[in-house]
This record gives structure tokens, C-alpha cells and sequence, in this order.
């Protein structure tokens, strides 16, 4: 066998390490980067490969890109968080030169590592729904905690891939076979994904199903009656979902109608109701009315082993999300309300779940409510804190802010941290250090 065969079988077999390692383990990604590395220097041709740079301009983007941020030393105050950031970002020079730099995958080769990163996608979905199930020994509290090895919101960005990836092969693959079977794992990863629960995931999912799948239908199939069966059927279900996105959000906020004089005064059990309207609903109900704290800490810790006052297992005050559950179902927060609650119910407060719609992992409503809660909770109060979608509002409020202050040069590879600290004292930001 030849050497440049060998490091070509090196090369193919680094970039599948790398593809299989990416839903599981950056440390697994870093060691299939570093034999990328290993064998792009063992192979030689560095003159070669460097001419290949300046042809390839591509590679220039992804080089100067990387050099933004050491030109960014020059001005930066921090130089441990700026030399800690810069290793972070290496693999953002190093990859588009290992990889950029080589002689082309062929057809087959690009297809065996697609093959590949597709299969550990689905491994990983398959090691969530076992979580999910309870048939490992890793606790589930809630849907973050299903991608044990790296970032939630990574891993849906990953299924992304490989659903966009098996629609590919769906396309490409002439036998009948093949693209059942692409099909399927097309709807094995659209399942997983919905089972993570990331909002950026299925966001960008409408995305694809808007605007790329359709681009994708036309530029693939040659059926003018295929294409059109199948870009109306996307289009019917992209109006569909806006539809019923359209009643979630019109449900959320049909509040019920109260008149204060009319309002009980007492319990079943002669026991005072507190009453309080204030902005906390929850599925149209107000959270604050019909309280009775007697009852409802008496009724619950007799039909539950975690206490009233103690905290649920995803870490908050099980008394607020009782509260907030029996308000979802419309249930007064007295031992009347505890009584009607089911077995379900019950685990599902214990397990930190504070609306019954958010039982349904697979569902829509569950999705554009939670959206909705957090929003209205930000927009009554001004604390993102809990809520992963305000956060990221109070994010991009501070990245305009710093923008539009240093919109030349920036605030240095090192002060990223401390002009985002400085905006938020600067404006007695709610968001938790």
C-alpha cells in the first residue's frame, strides 16, 4: 500500500472519528482533530497545501475570521479570558485548513461520513428517550437534562443536520429501499428533536420547512406532479402550524372575566380564601385567586412524601408549582383542588411540572406556551432569570448596546465579559451573576 494511501485512509478515518464523536464528547472531538492534525503534518506537501489556501478562498474567510480576534489583543484589558477564548476558537483555523487543504472527498467518502454522523445523532436521540423512560440510572428532571454529554440546544442543532441530511439522501438515492429507510430516519431524527424540546431547534425547523426544503424539493426531483404534491403539502403544513400557533396565543391570553364582589369568601370548610389579581395566569386562570395556604399545605403533604415546603426535584418551591398546576387545571388551591388531582398529577408536581400541558412532551401548545409564560412573566416584572428565551433577549438588548458604543473596533478579545457585566450594572439588569 502506498503512503499516500495510508494518510488518505488516516484522513477519511479522522473525519469520521470527528463525526461520530460530535453528539457525544468534545474532549473525543478534540483527539480526532489532533490526529487530523498528526497526519496533515506526517503527510507532507505543506507547500502544496499552503498554495491551496490562497486558491481556496473559502479557507481565507474561516483564517480571517480567527484573526478578528487576535488583532483584538491589541485593545484588550483581560489577557487570561482573551487567550482562554482564542483556544476555544483554534479549531475555527485549524479545521477549515486540515480539512480545506486536502484533495476533496469523493461521492462515496462524503457520503460514508455523512452515514456516519447521522447514526451517532440517532444513538445519542436514543440514549434521551431511554433517559426519558426512566431505563437508565441518570435522573430526568427536565428536557435539558436528556443530552448528558454536551448542550441541549447542540444536540437539537445536530438533529437539524441530520434530518436536513437525510433529506438529502431521500433525494439522491434512486432504489426504493434507500429511501424508505433515509425516510425514516428522517422522521426518527424529527421526533427526537421534538422530544429535546429546544425552542432555537424547532424554530430553525420551521425555518427549513419554509424556506430550504422546498429549494431543495425543486433543485432534486424532476416530477413536476412530485414537486408539487410536495411543496403544497409542506406549504398546507406550514399554514396549519401558523394556525394553530394563532389559537395558542389568542387562548393564552382569553383571561377569565372577574368581578371581585362575587368572588367566595370561604372554603367547603369555613376556611378564609385569599384573592389576588395580578398578571400571573396560567392556561387563562388567574394563579392568585381562590388561595387558601391552610388547606392546600394540610391537603398535599397527605398525599404527597415531598413536603409543601420543600423544593420539587427540578429545585424549585414545590408550593409554587402546586399552586401554578392546580391553577393550569382550574382548580381552587384548597383541599377541594388537592382532591381532584390524579396520581399523574401528583408526580408531575413532585417532578417540577407547573401547567398539566406541559405532560405532553410532543406537543405544540406546550411549546408556544411556555414561550408565552416567560414572555408575559418578563414583560410584568423585567426578570429573564429561568426563562431561556429572555435571557436571550436581555442578551441581545446588551450586544446592541455594546455594538452601538464600539462599533469600530470592538472592546478586545479579553473584554467581552466585562463590557457585557458593565451593561447590566450600567442598567440594574434583573439577570442573576
Amino acid at each position: 500500500m502506498k503512503r499516500a494511501q495510508i494518510h488518505r485512509y488516516i484522513y477519511v478515518f479522522s473525519l469520521l472519528f470527528l463525526a461520530s464523536a460530535m453528539p457525544w464528547s468534545e474532549y473525543l472531538m478534540s483527539n480526532a482533530q489532533i490526529l487530523l492534525a498528526l497526519n496533515w503534518f506526517a503527510e507532507g506537501n505543506l507547500v502544496s497545501k499552503f498554495k491551496k489556501i490562497y486558491q481556496r478562498k473559502s479557507i481565507l474567510v474561516f483564517i480571517f475570521i480567527f484573526f478578528v480576534h487576535i488583532a483584538g489583543l491589541l485593545h484588550t484589558s483581560d489577557f487570561n479570558f482573551a487567550l482562554n477564548d482564542i483556544r476555544i476558537k483554534i479549531p475555527l483555523l485549524a479545521l477549515p485548513v486540515l480539512i480545506g487543504t486536502q484533495a476533496l472527498l469523493t461521492k462515496k467518502e462524503l457520503h460514508i461520513v455523512l452515514s456516519f454522523f447521522v447514526f451517532s445523532v440517532i444513538a445519542a436521540g436514543l440514549y434521551a428517550l431511554a433517559i426519558y423512560l426512566g431505563l437508565t440510572n441518570y435522573t430526568y428532571t427536565d428536557y435539558r437534562s436528556l443530552s448528558v454529554f454536551i448542550s441541549h440546544i447542540r444536540l437539537s442543532l445536530m438533529m437539524l443536520m441530520a434530518i436536513v441530511i437525510s433529506l438529502y439522501f431521500v433525494s439522491y438515492f434512486s432504489k426504493v429501499k434507500l429511501k424508505i429507510l433515509w425516510l425514516i430516519i428522517f422522521f426518527v431524527n424529527l421526533y427526537f428533536l421534538m422530544l429535546l424540546h429546544t425552542f432555537t431547534g424547532i424554530f430553525i425547523l420551521f425555518v427549513l420547512f419554509a424556506v430550504f426544503i422546498p429549494v431543495l424539493i425543486y433543485k432534486r426531483i424532476n416530477s413536476i406532479l412530485l414537486k408539487g404534491s410536495l411543496f403544497v403539502f409542506l406549504m398546507l403544513l406550514l399554514g396549519f402550524s401558523i394556525y394553530k400557533i394563532n389559537i395558542y396565543v389568542n387562548k393564552f391570553f382569553d383571561v377569565d372575566e372577574i368581578r371581585e364582589e362575587k368572588l367566595e369568601k370561604y372554603t367547603i370548610n369555613g376556611n378564609k380564601y385569599n384573592h389576588k389579581i395580578d398578571y400571573r395566569i396560567e392556561n387563562g386562570h388567574y394563579v392568585g385567586l381562590y388561595f387558601c395556604r391552610k388547606e392546600l399545605k394540610k391537603s398535599w403533604n397527605q398525599v404527597s412524601n415531598i413536603s409543601y415546603d420543600s423544593l420539587d426535584k427540578k429545585g424549585n418551591e414545590l408550593k409554587y408549582t402546586l399552586i401554578r398546576y392546580l391553577t393550569s387545571k382550574n382548580l381552587r388551591k384548597d383541599s377541594v383542588g388537592v382532591s381532584k388531582l390524579t396520581y399523574e398529577d401528583i408526580k408531575a408536581i413532585e417532578n417540577g411540572v407547573p401547567n398539566y400541558i406541559y405532560n405532553n412532551k410532543f406537543s405544540l401548545q406546550s411549546v408556544i406556551y411556555k414561550i408565552l409564560w416567560q414572555y408575559n412573566n418578563y414583560k410584568n416584572t423585567g426578570n429573564p432569570n429561568n426563562n431561556s428565551l429572555m435571557q436571550r433577549y436581555e442578551y441581545l438588548k446588551a450586544s446592541i448596546n455594546i455594538i452601538s458604543r464600539n462599533y469600530i473596533i470592538g472592546v478586545g478579545t479579553g473584554d467581552l465579559q466585562l463590557a457585557f457585566d458593565n451593561y447590566y450594572n450600567r442598567t440594574n439588569s434583573k439577570l442573576d451573576e
